[in-house]
């Protein structure tokens, strides 16, 4: 019997608006720099077992954990100008 393998190819991290937009406000209402990191370590460590539970590779995790990284910075800064 032949063993397929399947290619995954997530939801792109940096698109779920919604969570970018709850973590923005989350870590733009935390008080201390100790309660910004704790949530944020919470976050991605959620993001990536998630990930890597699905089976993604290191490589997309780490990009995938990045690019909404990012979207986070500049939904935080939006949300400070707006």
């Amino acid at each position: 019997m032949t063993q397929r393998s399947a290619i995954i190819i997530p939801f792109p991290a940096a698109k779920r608006t919604g969570r970018i937009q709850r973590v923005a406000e989350i870590l733009s209402s935390q008080h201390t720099k100790r309660g910004v990191e704790a949530y944020w370590r919470r976050t991605v460590n959620d993001m990536r077992r998630s990930m890597e539970k699905a089976g993604l590779e290191p490589e997309i995790i780490a990009r995938e954990v990045e690019d909404f990284r990012r979207a986070v910075g500049a939904a935080m800064v939006q949300g400070a100008t707006a």
